[in-house]
């Protein structure tokens, strides 16, 4: 873990379980591999996103079994992988993450279908808030990402994850992949 910056050392540290800190580590060895050439220490904004003094704009995203890395070179871009079987109440969560239309568009969904909605819902507003280095920070009430002008996209991936891309410019290249670690330790893997 020598390639982990000392604050990243510490966040690493804090995490309570083995499993959150083994998807940590390897959401930023992932990032380290994606952005190949562009090396230099990362810095962390306000609310938590990372950034490279001179280099693109980087996003991060893990949750337990899951890790979404977004780069671009030319715009703001933000990132949220989510797994919509998560076993929390959502519903005690509507009223401060959800606008009033999404509220009504979830209502209207057959009770099966809700819950993976809600968190579409969520996953789409924290890449966009992600994307402005708000983090979860955001009025997420606010945004109704329900609105055809705005540049937020679901993007495919495996059941139980919903993974959401925001990026603001005109053209925008997606690309997912996949990457497998088991227990990352050490080094990251190279390109």
């Amino acid at each position: 873990m020598e390639w982990l910056s000392d604050e990243e050392r510490e966040r690493h540290a804090r995490f309570v379980f083995q499993q959150d800190r083994e998807s940590y580590l390897a959401a930023h060895a992932m990032l380290r591999l994606a952005l190949g050439g562009y090396r230099g220490p990362f810095s962390v904004g306000v609310h938590g996103k990372p950034f490279l003094a001179e280099g693109p704009e980087v996003s991060l995203s893990h949750t337990r079994g899951a890790v979404a890395v977004a780069i671009s070179t030319s715009m703001p871009v933000g990132v949220d992988v989510e797994n919509v079987e998560r076993s929390n109440d959502w519903r005690k969560l509507l009223g401060r993450v959800l606008s009033p239309a999404e509220i009504a568009a979830l209502r209207a969904l057959p009770e099966i279908d809700q819950q993976p909605r809600f968190y579409e819902f969520w996953t789409l507003k924290e890449a966009w808030s992600k994307a402005l280095a708000l983090g979860l920070h955001a009025d997420f009430p606010s945004l109704n990402s329900l609105q055809p002008n705005l540049t937020l996209q679901l993007c495919p991936i495996d059941p139980p994850y919903r993974l959401a891309l925001a990026a603001f410019g005109e053209e925008v290249e997606v690309r997912v992949g996949r990457f497998g670690w088991k227990g990352i330790v050490g080094s990251p893997p190279s390109a």
